[in-house]
């Protein structure tokens, strides 16, 4: 390589995409290990809540790269406050799907408002720590 093709090479960094699906891949590895392992009152329940709007955030970043870090995590919650509305309204027990095991997992099956303070407080860490600016 000539010094002149040197210095038209691109930087040796990590593009935004690729940070936010490996912190998505991190996130999900931990959320896992909660799943499987962890069996208490405050970690599995609130402490899976707030790493979920983590994980939704860097997925969706890695997905969409030129959504704002606040457009982002603003989606994330919207999401995540529709499945609280679904457990509230008890949607798995009306549509007959309350005996899936995986969704009752996934989605839940009790409302709590514990649970839509730690989204909040998972989508605005989401967003205040995320270190790609772009959109902004």
């Amino acid at each position: 390589m000539t010094p002149a093709s040197r210095s038209n090479a691109a930087p040796n960094r990590i593009r935004p995409r690729q940070l936010h699906a490996a912190i998505s891949v991190v996130v999900l590895g931990v959320l896992t290990a909660i799943a499987l392992g962890v069996h208490d009152r405050w970690i599995r329940p609130h402490g899976g809540d707030l790493l979920v709007m983590i994980w939704l955030h860097h997925t969706w970043r890695s997905l969409w790269p030129r959504w704002s870090r606040w457009k982002v995590a603003g989606a994330a919650l919207l999401l995540a406050l529709a499945v609280e509305l679904g457990q509230l309204l008890r949607l798995l027990d009306r549509l007959g799907l309350e005996e899936i095991a995986a969704l009752r997992v996934i989605l839940g099956q009790t409302a709590d408002g514990v649970d839509v303070a730690m989204y909040v407080v998972g989508a605005l860490i989401a967003a205040l720590t995320d270190p790609d600016r772009t959109g902004e």
